[in-house]
């Protein structure tokens, strides 16, 4: 195995290393949870999941962009922002 890649498999395992944002993920501030199903469930959510008070993770089928959920957005008062989740990789000393 070549250095590169066991430095990465070492911190995949170790829980240091996250891939590239995944354009399909974003991160949908609420006051109402179900205000996300409402807004973006024709949009084929895979999957949601609060990670901090009002903030949830939502991960989409396929990426629907960031224009169209601000458009959703705009009509449903309960969101109150939406934007693409960051993922930051651990740079390697």
């Amino acid at each position: 195995m070549n250095p590169r890649r066991r430095r990465l498999t070492a911190g995949l395992a170790a829980g240091l290393v996250v891939s590239g944002s995944s354009p399909a993920e974003y991160l949908v501030t609420v006051t109402d949870e179900k205000a996300i199903r409402d807004a973006y469930g024709r949009l084929g959510i895979r999957s949601s999941a609060r990670i901090a008070g009002d903030v949830f993770l939502v991960v989409f089928d396929a990426d629907p962009g960031l224009a169209t959920l601000e458009k959703l957005r705009a009509a449903h008062p309960a969101i109150r922002a939406v934007q693409p989740n960051q993922r930051y990789r651990a740079t390697p000393q």
